[in-house]
């Protein structure tokens, strides 16, 4: 079963290298027989799961590095205006 869908997949992935896509010789995916488009729908969530992590990984990156890099919130800064002006002052 195994050796079959990885035989169809290959035949897929080849098939659309070859022709440019998989609309061509009447392989789209509507009229595609049942396991052919399970196969489909599973390379497109593929991508659409790498597509996602692409995008987020830089975001979770960069909002990680601010709290490496020590940089403050503005409710830190305001807190710290705070108790400076309550020292006292030298004349």
């Amino acid at each position: 079963m195994l050796s079959r869908n990885l035989r169809l997949l290959l035949r897929i992935s080849t098939t659309s290298a070859i022709n440019g896509s998989l609309t061509q010789k009447g392989m789209s995916v509507i009229s595609a027989p049942p396991a052919r488009r399970i196969t489909l729908f599973t390379r497109f969530l593929h991508l659409g799961i790498l597509g996602v992590s692409f995008l987020t990984g830089p975001v979770l990156f960069f909002t990680n590095l601010k709290k490496i890099r020590g940089i403050k919130d503005p409710v830190d800064d305001e807190q710290n205006e705070d108790s400076l002006s309550e020292a006292p002052e030298e004349e």
